[in-house]
């Protein structure tokens, strides 16, 4: 989006195609924003944009630039009665949300899989349990199944150990399925509740 005036009126917050910037930047500039914040800055951005009317305004990288660049065009193309005073990234609030949401499930899912593979005697992850956590929570490149039976004969137990490989899509079914459930639950506990069905 950019911010700017004109003769008659101020300009804020109009959106704008790629093909509007200067043929040299088009390339660089992608209607896709990269998060390398911490969460309590995710968090205060979600805040910051609640406040202004549900977007966060993002500055692009080497953006003064871009708007003298725009403006010099401008005024070579005869439109000097117009100037771009900032070129930025609106990001919504629910974008926001969802950023954050899919840190606490990555979260959640790593926290879980350090603790399925370690040993019960066992008090901090291994390196290798830590490697294993991150490739299946983090990057979806494999999954634990462990099954432990006790049919074994005499005092002693059985356990199995198998790893299968499965698809990053699965994988995302699978939350999309489970957030469904998890919905549902709500939902059914709450219409319970309401008409008073238990206290």
């Amino acid at each position: 989006m950019i911010d700017g005036s004109n003769m008659v009126a101020r300009i804020k917050g109009q959106q704008i195609s790629r093909f509007d910037l200067p043929a040299e930047v088009r390339d660089h500039v992608k209607e896709l924003v990269t998060f390398g914040n911490g969460v309590g800055e995710l968090e205060a951005m979600l805040k910051h944009a609640q406040e202004e009317g549900g977007a966060a305004r993002l500055g692009i990288p080497g953006g003064a630039e871009l708007v003298k660049m725009m403006n010099y065009r401008g005024a070579q193309a005869g439109l000097d009665f117009q100037a771009v005073e900032r070129v930025y990234w609106s990001v919504s609030e629910p974008s926001l949300h969802g950023v954050l949401d899919a840190i606490r499930t990555t979260l959640v899912a790593l926290v879980a899989e350090m603790r399925a593979g370690m040993p019960e005697s066992a008090e901090n992850p291994s390196a290798a349990v830590a490697d294993q956590a991150v490739n299946v929570a983090v990057h979806g490149d494999q999954n634990r199944i462990e099954i432990t039976s006790a049919q074994a004969s005499g005092n002693g137990s059985h356990q199995v150990h198998a790893r299968s490989r499965i698809e990053k899509g699965s994988r995302g079914k699978f939350w999309i399925v489970l957030g469904s459930l998890t919905g549902v639950g709500i939902l059914l506990v709450g219409i319970a509740t309401w008409q008073g069905w238990w206290t």
